[in-house]
């Protein structure tokens, strides 16, 4: 009999077991497959299938808010069972402070349920119960990552009981499976394998096992290949984007720190960049040195950490991190990290105590292997080192020479051909036109002659070519130029003249240009933010230049070797500031040929300011050739078949308007879907796909039709995005683009894209025809929007000074403008940062190609905050930028109905 009632209990148990794992089996596909579409129905479909295991009436998800700077939670979600009359149940959206129950703050901050009959409750407790005619409850505290996010509820409306052990523990995984699904809709990211700790931990640990015992079999040769191997497969482990190592250095008694090897997947490399060469530890990470010194860890929410650590890590993307320290000798000698780049968290308890093994290992392998190759590779070193420095004296002058000059020659032939082209009987369009094709073939050379005048001047052969030249001419285009250089960059171009300047001059005005855009150019390079300055004055005959910016400053050891070719001053620091390192030299060298000297002045820090003296020869007017030059012909490929896509209507009129300047009808689409229809159907030359767009972006887009084979895979698909940041084009380019061009979109890169992807067949010669005189606008429509603040010579810049299409790109912006601030308020309302990302990356571009500068600016804050999930920052950004965007938009409306200004 005993035996029976055992087994009977067993069975009973084995059954009890089942019912708890198909409960939780099917909460967890309920809510596993939730999705935006269909979030709340699965959710409750979870929730449902818990309650009926535990014989809930009710389940809340109540989450941790600030209301007054008191702690409160509120109703986000809430279950009722239909079976049961809810008249009673609380609403979702009720707020409560913990102030009023807090023995609750208590129990929930160490992670303790609050379960039982209503009736054992405290006073208050059942102050708070019986309005909505609970009869037992179990209160589970939620603490994803290690933080307190809030608790469920489970209400029992019709009995009195206890919920057992068993009850809490499902309950407890249940909870957090709700939260996580919460979680994972929210952020809008790959919700991750659910996996015990056991198994975790043990993954982990044969990682790290199979790691070793890799590192510890690698030869030399093979070994940076392994460890990059070895640092992959424990980023892996743990879902990090980058491992890298970082090593220790001392300069004038101040400790710094430098990358010296990086394993990056899924996030853009940061080897040797400003970031991550020559990083002091007082000024830019002062906490870590204490921590990390100390034998401590760092293991953070980079928005959480210190403004410090924020400004050195949040521009390399990462919004986790995990770093420990590595002692060699007792000494510390630096660090290995790991970023998470996707999702903000913290690295948990058993992923930090085997990640500091890692960390260790791989440490010791690195410092293993350099001792090594050390000692195999120091003869070998030797004598490469003397061979190459033997070598490279006689290549250096062959290649510069040589090769510049294969280049330099069909270059020449372009720009000849071009001014023939501009002596002929041309439209102010193919002037305009020509006028393009001259300037971007002559910055071109600027390059190349670079490297040829570099070559011609360490062999003597160089020589200066004087002529008569407008000064006046020569100082308005370059003030120009580095006006809009600046202003790109956010900093002012100041020009100031003293005293009377000369007209006409005799002498090199090309070489006296590229002096003064080597100067200024650099000047704006290294200028982050403050104006850049050039003063002119004429005194005793000479023309004193004195070029002036609050840029880096250079060193006092680095001063020496400022005018030396192939050098750049600070170049740990600078390392992210391209050039060819031979504008000093080459400047200094013409100025001393002109008979004139240049000298420098800096504070390391604080600025830089040039001053250049060149005697001047006075000039004769009358034998000034023509040099207004326009540049050439513009693409022309009417067969062509084009396809635009973005999801912004003002963005597919400015590029279809600029695409019809080639004669090209393209064909549009407003969403990644779709292009893909529409590239399925039609048989298209060149995709324009856009970078950001909601549902599928241009990313995913041109994944899929890559995938579709065939001629797809050929395809030319070009990006088209208002991120045009260092490292965007390798990044299209390794997702499937051909080419990239950024917005505002700039004429003549779209006619270079044209160029190289259309098929030769595609392209039309442009046919010499009388150009259809377009209707001069009516009077005050570009006076009113200077008066407003929109900058039209920004947005004409875009458009190639093309006023008639400039204004038909206001008067779309204005009609839209009142559905984006829509738009962007309800993505605000709802909490959508997301969505509010999408809308404030639209309305950037779209501000910066009607020279609205200013608010551009605002939304790219804007962008920034939404993108960083930032909701305070957005709260406290969105109030003032929409107002400005509404007042805009009252005075545009009346603004597109003006006619032009005079002439």
């Amino acid at each position: 009999m005993h035996r029976e009632e055992s087994d009977t209990q067993g069975r009973q148990e084995a059954a009890e077991r089942l019912r708890m794992v198909r409960a939780l089996g099917r909460a967890a596909a309920a809510l596993l497959t939730a999705n935006d579409e269909r979030f709340e129905e699965s959710l409750e479909e979870g929730m449902g299938y818990i309650a009926s295991y535990v014989g809930a009436n009710r389940v809340y998800i109540w989450q941790n808010i600030e209301v007054d700077g008191d702690l409160a939670f509120t109703c986000c979600y809430r279950y009722l069972d239909s079976s049961w009359k809810h008249d009673a149940a609380a609403p979702a959206g009720t707020v409560v402070r913990y102030g009023d129950l807090p023995e609750w703050h208590g129990h929930f901050t160490r992670g303790e349920c609050v379960s039982g009959p209503v009736s054992m409750l405290s006073e208050k407790e059942q102050a708070l119960f019986r309005p909505y005619g609970v009869k037992s409850v179990c209160l589970v505290p939620i603490h994803p990552q290690g933080r307190w996010w809030g608790f469920v509820s489970y209400t029992d409306c019709r009995q009195e009981r206890e919920f057992t052990e068993e009850d809490l523990s499902i309950l407890r995984t249940a909870s957090l499976m709700m939260t996580s699904a919460l979680t994972r809709r929210s952020d809008q990211r790959e919700q991750t394998q659910m996996m015990g700790e056991i198994e975790h931990r043990g993954h982990l640990l044969d990682t790290v096992n199979s790691a070793a015992n890799i590192l510890l079999n690698s030869q030399p040769a093979e070994f940076m290949a392994d460890l990059h191997h070895c640092m992959g497969m424990m980023a892996g482990a743990v879902d990090a984007d980058r491992v890298y190592i970082w090593k220790n250095y001392e300069d004038d008694g101040r400790l710094f720190c430098t990358q010296i090897q990086e394993w990056s997947e899924g996030a853009e490399p940061q080897q040797d960049n400003e970031y991550t060469v020559g990083i002091p530890y007082d000024e830019t990470i002062p906490e870590w040195e204490e921590i990390l010194s100390g034998g401590g860890i760092i293991n953070d929410i980079v928005r959480l950490m210190s403004p410090e650590s924020q400004r050195q890590l949040s521009p390399q993307g990462i919004l986790s991190i995990f770093v420990a320290p590595v002692f060699l000798h007792d000494k510390f000698w630096g660090f290995v990290g790991f970023d998470d780049c996707h999702s903000e968290r913290y690295f948990t308890g058993t992923e930090e105590s085997i990640l500091r093994s890692g960390c260790l290992l791989i440490a010791s392998a690195f410092l293993r292997n350099e001792m090594t190759r050390d000692i195999l590779a120091a003869n070998e070193q030797m004598e490469r080192a003397l061979e190459e420095a033997k070598a490279a004296s006689k290549s250096k002058s062959d290649f510069l020479s040589n090769m510049s000059h294969e280049i330099r020659t069909p270059m020449n032939a372009v720009i000849g051909m071009t001014e023939l082209l501009l002596n002929e009987t041309l439209g102010d369009k193919q002037r305009s036109y020509a006028h393009d094709i001259y300037t971007a073939a002559g910055s071109l050379l600027d390059i190349i002659n670079d490297i040829l005048d570099m070559s011609k001047i360490e062999s003597g052969k160089l020589e200066l070519h004087p002529t008569d030249y407008d000064f006046n001419e020569l100082l308005s285009n370059i003030v120009s130029m580095f006006q809009y250089m600046a202003s790109t960059k956010g900093i002012d171009f100041r020009f100031e003249a003293e005293g009377e300047l000369p007209g006409v001059l005799f002498g090199d005005d090309i070489r006296l240009r590229q002096i003064l855009t080597n100067i200024c150019g650099n000047a704006i390079k290294f200028t982050q933010k403050g104006h850049v300055r050039l003063k002119t004055a004429a005194a005793g005959g000479n023309l004193v230049f004195t070029i002036e910016d609050t840029g880096v400053g250079i060193r006092k050891e680095d001063m020496p070797k400022l005018f030396s070719a192939f050098m750049q001053a600070d170049l740990a620091k600078n390392r992210n500031i391209k050039g060819t390192g031979l504008g000093l030299a080459i400047s200094k060298s013409f100025v001393e040929m002109m008979g004139g000297s240049i000298m420098v002045k800096s504070k390391y820090g604080v600025g830089t300011e040039f001053t250049i003296n060149v005697p001047t020869v006075e000039g004769d007017r009358e034998k000034i050739r023509c040099r207004a030059l326009e540049k050439g012909e513009q693409i022309l490929a009417p067969e062509a078949r084009v396809l635009v896509v973005d999801d912004n209507v003002f963005n597919l009129k400015v590029a279809r308007g600029l695409l019809g300047l080639s004669k090209i009808e393209a064909e549009t689409a407003q969403s990644g879907k779709e292009a893909i229809a529409k590239v399925r159907e039609g048989n298209f030359d060149i995709v324009f796909m856009d970078h950001m767009m909601p549902e599928m972006d241009g990313v995913e887009a041109a994944a899929k039709i890559r995938a579709l084979g065939g001629p797809y895979g050929k395809l030319a698909i070009i990006a088209l995005t208002a991120n045009a940041i260092a490292g965007a084009k390798e990044m299209f380019l390794q997702n499937g683009f051909n080419g990239f061009v950024s917005k505002p979109i700039d004429l003549h890169e779209l006619n270079m894209v044209l160029a190289e992807f259309l098929p030769p067949e595609r392209l039309a010669k442009p046919a010499q025809q009388d150009e259809t005189p377009s209707v001069p606008p009516p009077q005050g429509f570009m006076g009113a929007l200077r008066s407003v603040g929109i900058d039209t010579a920004v947005g004409l810049q875009h458009l190639s000074g093309m006023e008639y299409l400039y204004r038909e790109i206001v008067a779309d912006f204005a009609g839209e403008l009142a559905n984006s601030c829509d738009a962007m308020s309800a993505h605000m309302q709802s909490g959508d940062l997301g969505g509010l990302f999408i809308a404030a990356h639209t309305i950037k571009s779209a501000l910066g190609t009607i020279g609205a500068t200013e608010l551009s600016a605002q939304a790219a804050e804007l962008e920034q905050a939404a993108q960083s999930r930032d909701a305070g920052a957005c709260a406290e950004r969105f109030p003032g930028f929409l107002n400005a965007l509404q007042t805009l938009h009252g005075r545009l409306s009346s603004i597109v109905m003006l006619p032009d200004d005079p002439v």
